[in-house]
């Protein structure tokens, strides 16, 4: 596996280490409204907020996760459940997707997830930041952020870093590499 010096830096900054295997791959499933089933009867039963009309799509997870994402009022909320119960939920202003990069070895349960959020950019139009998860035994967790627009190598970073979620604790997840407003907000939505 080869890095880049900045892709190098910014898992330092995140106290992660590079881990030398390059078995970790990626397999994708989709998310949001785009390729997830509307699940009409759970919609209903979420309480409406002002003036929005709730709805809740079921998407395919990959291994023992079940993923959905709620739509309600001004927030979007991506679920990646478990089959023990617990469940971990990932906020955004605006929506979530189109895919899930599902990180890990091949034929083995993911390892780490990615996932693209969106809010509205200082310019008013969309613009994203990529969520990376931990996914263990124990517990799922956000880890970091890193804003798209501002990191040129944003993706490549994110894998790196969903790689070696292995080494990452459980806690307070961090904007990596350059700062931007929309993953700032997306880690102050997910603050808890």
């Amino acid at each position: 596996m080869r890095m880049s010096f900045g892709v190098l830096a910014l898992l330092a900054v995140a106290g992660l280490h590079a881990q030398p295997s390059s078995a970790a791959e990626s397999r994708y499933t989709n998310l949001g409204n785009t390729g997830c089933k509307l699940d009409q009867e759970a919609s209903r039963q979420i309480k409406p907020h002002e003036d929005f009309k709730p709805l809740l799509y079921r998407c395919n997870g990959l291994g023992e996760r079940q993923v959905s994402v709620t739509y309600h009022g001004l927030v979007v909320r991506t679920t990646i459940a478990r089959k023990d119960g617990k469940s971990l939920d990932i906020l955004t202003p605006y929506d979530a997707g189109p895919k899930i990069d599902w990180r890990g070895e091949r034929k083995a349960a993911p390892t780490a997830a990615i996932l693209r959020l969106s809010a509205r950019g200082d310019d008013g139009q969309p613009a994203s930041a990529l969520a990376v998860v931990k996914l263990a035994p124990e517990q799922d967790c956000l880890i970091a952020v890193i804003e798209v627009k501002a990191n040129r190598n944003a993706n490549e970073a994110a894998r790196e870093i969903a790689d070696a979620a292995g080494s990452a604790s459980c806690g307070a997840p961090r904007v990596i590499g350059a700062p931007g407003p929309v993953g700032t907000e997306i880690l102050g939505l997910n603050k808890r």
